[in-house]
C-alpha cells in the first residue's frame, strides 16, 4: 500500500504532461464538479442592440427602451473560483444608440468605449459541460446615416428575441455575444465578424437541480366507530403519473399481532393537490375501531418516486376509546318436543329465557347495513343462527331475523332420523347494533325423552345417568353401545363417564 499512492500520482503526473503537450487543458474531474452559477440573462433595445446581465431586473433609465428582457442566454460561474476570468462591460452611446460590448482585455475601453466595470465571469478553458460563448461584432459602415423612414423604424420595432439576418443587418458597431450556432450563422450573414470565444459557459444550473418529484403524506388521519379516514396529500414537486400505488389501513389487537389488513387503490396526485381516504372497518353503527391501535401506511408497494420514503406511513395511534357493550343474556336452549316427518325428525326447540332479552331490541333499524340471512336481507337489530353439528361437522346452519320475543321463545329444526343419535344442536343470539353475540350449550338431540328404570339425570345435567341398580346401569351403557351420547354411573359407586 505504501507503495502504492506514489505509483498513482506519478501516473497522474504523466498523464497531466501528455495532455498539456497535445494542448490540451488539465481539468480534474473534482475541480470541474465544484462550480456553482447564475443565469445570465439577455436583454434587447429598440434598436436591437444586447445586453447582458446576471440580474433579470434592469435598472430603469436606460436608453434606447423600451429593452424586452429574452430570458437566459447561458449560466456563469457564481462566485468566481479558480479558473475563471473576469469579463468588463464597455458601453457607447452616439448618434446610432446606446451599445453594450463584453471583454475580458480592460484595455479595449478606447475609440468612444467606455469601462462599466466587472460584469460577469466565464470559465477561462473548457470544461465537461460548458460551450463556447461566442463574440461577434459588426463593424461601423463608413458614411452610412442614420435611416429615419417608417421602413427603418418598423425594422426596429419588430427586433424579436431570437437574433436572425434581418435584424442583424439593422445594426452597426455593436456586439452580439451567443451559445447557440443558428444565431451565430445569422450573424455572420448579417454583416457581423467573429472575434472568437469570449469563454465558457454553462446552458443549465450548475450543480443540476435536484429531479422533481412527488413526495406522498398523510394529513388529518382519524378513527371512528367503525372507520379510518385520511387526507393524502402531495406535497412534493411532481404529481405521482400514471403509477399504481396504494393505501393501506393496518389494525392490531391488545397484543400488537396484525388483526385487520385493508388496502385500497390510492388516486393520482399533483403537486399541492390532497384526496380524502375512508376505510369502512365495520357496519356503519359498529364498534369495531373502538380500543384498537392502528396505522395508515401509503404507497407500501414503492410505485411513486418520492423526494422522501420516510414519511409514509403514521405513527401507531389509537382509535376511540372501548365502550362496555351492555350485557346480553346467555340463551338457555332446551329441547321441549319433536315429531317425525317423512324419515326426518323436527324437533321443538325453546329459549327458556327469552324474557331476559328486551322487546325494545327487537325492532328493524334502517342505519344498520343489510345482512345476508337465510338468502334475505334484513335490517333487523337481533338474529338467531341455528346450527347443527354431527361428527364435528355443521351440516345446519341457519340464520332467522327476529321481530319479536315469542320469534326467539320457539321454534324448530328438522334432522334426519338416521343422524339423531350423532347431532348436537346449538343457537347463537347476534346484538347487531352492539356487535355482540352469545351462543348456548349444546344440547344432543339423541338424548331428548331419555327415561331408563331407576336412572336419574346427575345434578340436572342432560345426558349424565346416575343409575340405582345394575340393571339399570347396564341398559344405559347399552344404549352408550348404540350411540346414544350418555355417560352412565351407578350411585355410592362411580360418577357417570
Amino acid at each position: 500500500m505504501k507503495r502504492t499512492i506514489p505509483f498513482l500520482c506519478t501516473l497522474a503526473i504523466l498523464a497531466a504532461v501528455m495532455l498539456a503537450e497535445m494542448g490540451l487543458p488539465v481539468v480534474p474531474t473534482a475541480f470541474a464538479q465544484q462550480f456553482k452559477t447564475r443565469p445570465l440573462y439577455r436583454f434587447q433595445s429598440a434598436k436591437g442592440n444586447y445586453l447582458y446581465a446576471t440580474d433579470a431586473t434592469l435598472p430603469s433609465g436606460l436608453s434606447d427602451g423600451p429593452w424586452e428582457n429574452e430570458g437566459i442566454a447561458c449560466h456563469v460561474p457564481n462566485p468566481a473560483p479558480h479558473g475563471t476570468m473576469p469579463v468588463y462591460q464597455l458601453s457607447k452611446t452616439d448618434d446610432i444608440g446606446v451599445r453594450y460590448a463584453y471583454t475580458s482585455d480592460a484595455s479595449e475601453a478606447k475609440g468612444g468605449w467606455t469601462n462599466s466595470g466587472l460584469a460577469f465571469h466565464v470559465a477561462n478553458t473548457k470544461l465537461p459541460g460548458t460551450v463556447p460563448l461566442h463574440r461577434l461584432y459588426k463593424p461601423l459602415i463608413p458614411e452610412k446615416k442614420k435611416d429615419t423612414g417608417v421602413f427603418a423604424k418598423l425594422t426596429e420595432a419588430i427586433a424579436g428575441p431570437e437574433f436572425t439576418t434581418s435584424t442583424a443587418g439593422a445594426v452597426q458597431d455593436t456586439t452580439f455575444y451567443t451559445t447557440q450556432e443558428n444565431e451565430k450563422a445569422a450573424a455572420l450573414q448579417g454583416g457581423f465578424i467573429s472575434q472568437g470565444v469570449l469563454g465558457y459557459v454553462w446552458l443549465s444550473p450548475q450543480p443540476p437541480p435536484p429531479k422533481a418529484l412527488a413526495d406522498l403524506v398523510l394529513r388529518d388521519v382519524k378513527a371512528g366507530s367503525s372507520s379510518v379516514s385520511a387526507i393524502l396529500f402531495n406535497q412534493g414537486q411532481a404529481n405521482t403519473g400514471g403509477s399504481k400505488y396504494n393505501i393501506v389501513l393496518v389494525i392490531y389487537d391488545d397484543k400488537g399481532k396484525i388483526e385487520k389488513t385493508l388496502e385500497e387503490a390510492a388516486p393520482g396526485l399533483s403537486p399541492g393537490q390532497g384526496a380524502p381516504i375512508k376505510f369502512q372497518v365495520g357496519g356503519v353503527l359498529a364498534r369495531t375501531m373502538h380500543g384498537k391501535r392502528y396505522q395508515v401506511k401509503v404507497d407500501t408497494n414503492d410505485a411513486v418516486n418520492e423526494s422522501n420514503e420516510g414519511n409514509n406511513e403514521t405513527a401507531m395511534l389509537e382509535g376511540p376509546a372501548p365502550i362496555e357493550a351492555p350485557a346480553m343474556a346467555t340463551p338457555s336452549l332446551e329441547i321441549t318436543n319433536k315429531r317425525d316427518d317423512r324419515g326426518r325428525t323436527a324437533y321443538t326447540l325453546t329459549i327458556s329465557n327469552s324474557d331476559q332479552f328486551p322487546a325494545v331490541h327487537f325492532q328493524l333499524i334502517d342505519a344498520l347495513p343489510p345482512d345476508p340471512c337465510s338468502e334475505q336481507k334484513t335490517k333487523s337489530r337481533m338474529l338467531l343462527r341455528v346450527t347443527a353439528e354431527a361428527d364435528g361437522k355443521v351440516y345446519i346452519n341457519r340464520c332467522t331475523p327476529l321481530a319479536s320475543q315469542q320469534s326467539l321463545r320457539s321454534f324448530e329444526i328438522s334432522i334426519p332420523s338416521g343422524m339423531i343419535a350423532q347431532t348436537k344442536v346449538s343457537v347463537v343470539v347476534e346484538d347487531r347494533l352492539i356487535a355482540v353475540q352469545k351462543k348456548s350449550l349444546p344440547q344432543a338431540t339423541g338424548l331428548y325423552g331419555l327415561s331408563l328404570p331407576t336412572c336419574k339425570h346427575w345434578l340436572g345435567r342432560q345426558g349424565e345417568m346416575m343409575c340405582e341398580s345394575q340393571t339399570s346401569f347396564n341398559a344405559c351403557e347399552n344404549l352408550k353401545k348404540n350411540g346414544v351420547p350418555v355417560k352412565c354411573g351407578m350411585f355410592g359407586k362411580f360418577a357417570p363417564k
